[in-house]
C-alpha cells in the first residue's frame, strides 16, 4: 500500500494481477470443469476493505472489492449449472505476511480498537467458514460475501 498518489502504476497492476487476476484465472479453469458437471462451489478470498476503504489501501481495496462482485457476477451467471460461487472477507488476520506488521504493539493496538471481538483475527477463524461453504449446508447460498472480521463490518 501506500498513498494513492505515490503509488506506482507496477504496483499497482502487481496488486489486480495478485489478488483479482488470479482470481479469475482460477475461476475459469475450474468453472469450465463444474459447468461441464453441472455442480460446484467456488470460494474466493476477498476482505472487509473490498467494501471498507482504508487510508493509503486504494489498490488493495479496489483489487478486493473487484474479487466480490466477480463472486456475484459468477453466482448469477454459474446459478443454473448449479455451480455455488461465495466469497470470504476477512478483516485482519494473524499471518506469515501480517507478523512483523503486528509486532508493532501501536499498530495491533489501533487494528484490535477497531474490531468488536478484541482480537486480531486467526486463520483458523477462516477455515471453519469454508468448511460450511463447500458442504451441502451452503447449497442454497451464493453470490454472497462472508464477513469473517471480529464484528468489524457490523459497524
Amino acid at each position: 500500500g501506500g498513498p494513492f498518489l505515490e503509488f506506482s502504476v507496477d504496483n499497482w497492476h502487481k496488486m489486480l494481477e495478485i489478488n483479482l487476476t488470479s482470481t479469475y484465472i482460477c475461476s475459469k479453469v475450474v468453472g469450465k470443469h463444474m459447468v461441464e458437471r453441472q455442480k460446484g462451489k467456488i470460494i474466493n478470498m476477498s476482505a472487509a476493505l473490498g467494501v471498507f476503504g482504508a487510508r493509503d489501501s486504494g489498490a488493495y481495496c479496489a483489487s478486493k472489492g473487484g474479487v466480490i462482485q466477480l463472486t456475484k457476477a459468477l453466482a448469477i451467471e454459474w446459478a443454473k449449472y448449479n455451480i455455488n460461487v461465495n466469497s470470504i472477507a476477512p478483516y485482519s488476520l494473524e499471518t506469515e505476511k501480517t507478523g512483523t506488521m503486528l509486532e508493532d504493539e501501536k499498530v495491533k493496538k489501533a487494528l484490535i480498537s477497531k474490531i468488536p471481538l478484541g482480537r486480531i483475527g486467526q486463520p483458523s477463524d477462516v477455515s471453519g467458514t469454508v468448511v460450511f461453504l463447500a458442504s451441502k449446508a451452503s447449497d442454497y447460498i451464493t453470490g454472497q460475501v462472508i464477513f469473517v472480521d471480529g464484528g468489524f463490518s457490523a459497524q
